[in-house]
């Protein structure tokens, strides 16, 4: 599994961006300021099944996320807490994956239900493209060494 990689994005609103992928916390973070370098346009967090930021990385989003987007994958709603006033900005972008055993591909009628105490908000889910995982951007990764 690559850690930390550049690569084009293949996928979703960001597709063809030229993206620093993290999907460890190994690397300090003096390690992975350097790994950003003027070309990134998107920093992903979450790659390759690891979803979340890990909390030493955060300081990273508050800093770059002026520059450039910042795009964070979770799998579970309680993710959403940890990083709630991140998300505020513009260029911060949560990714809600779901996978699993339920193949929900093919379908057109998913909606999306967010609540609170006092209201909720209902969207409808369309889709934003669809990417083969066999798509030739993935192959064009390079994997970073901190």
């Amino acid at each position: 599994m690559k850690k930390y990689y550049v690569g084009v994005e293949a996928e979703g609103p960001f597709k063809g961006a030229i993206t620093l992928f993290i999907a460890s916390d190994e690397a300090s973070l003096e390690d992975v300021r350097k790994m950003i370098t003027p070309d990134i346009q998107n920093i992903y967090f979450g790659a390759q099944y690891t979803y979340g930021v890990p909390d030493k990385y955060i300081p990273i989003i508050k800093e770059e996320r002026v520059w450039r987007n910042i795009i964070i994958e979770i799998n579970k709603i309680e993710q959403v807490k940890d990083i709630i006033d991140l998300i505020q900005s513009k260029n911060v972008h949560v990714v809600l994956s779901i996978n699993g055993e339920v193949d929900l591909l093919g379908l057109n009628n998913l909606l999306l239900k967010v609540e609170n105490e006092k209201e909720l908000i209902v969207y409808k889910l369309t889709k934003a493209g669809f990417t083969s995982l066999n798509d030739i951007r993935y192959s064009l990764d390079k994997e970073i060494f901190p």
